[in-house]
């Protein structure tokens, strides 16, 4: 059992929306939503024999500077990034079609399960078509 992912596990049912998560120390920024390139990797969650699956050139991931963390805009996870018992620093990503106030809601919601259930902080921000670049910091 994980606290951070039944929080966003909880936070995703809850508001309708899907969240992804990937642990900081295993990526290598700079994050980004892209279409996917021929030299991208993929190796799916729950895979147990860590099949290489490469995105169709074109599709719609989020990766880092060496690999995809997630296919199919925010729904299937890579492996290499995933939460595990001992990540100590996290990136969620959670993404809707709802109204900018039911993102923050669910992102404030989010925040303070975080901190009440796994003892640890969360600071968000909200990017948009608008203003599509987010600071991450590794601190």
């Amino acid at each position: 059992m994980n606290a951070l992912v039944d929080a966003y596990n909880a936070i995703s049912a809850l508001y309708r929306m899907p969240i992804g998560a990937d642990d900081l120390d295993r990526a290598t920024p700079p994050l980004a939503f892209r279409y996917a390139r021929p030299t991208d990797t993929f190796v799916a969650l729950g895979d147990a024999a860590a099949t290489p699956d490469p995105p169709q050139v074109g599709e719609v991931v989020y990766a880092d500077a060496e690999k995809c963390l997630c296919r199919r805009w925010n729904w299937y996870q890579d492996a290499r990034s995933a939460i595990a018992s001992g990540s100590a620093r996290a990136v969620l990503t959670v993404q809707t079609l709802a109204a900018d106030g039911e993102l923050q809601k669910a992102a404030s919601h989010l925040a303070d399960l975080i901190a009440g259930c796994t003892g640890g902080r969360a600071r968000w921000a909200i990017a948009s078509a608008a203003a599509p670049l987010v600071a991450v910091s590794r601190a």
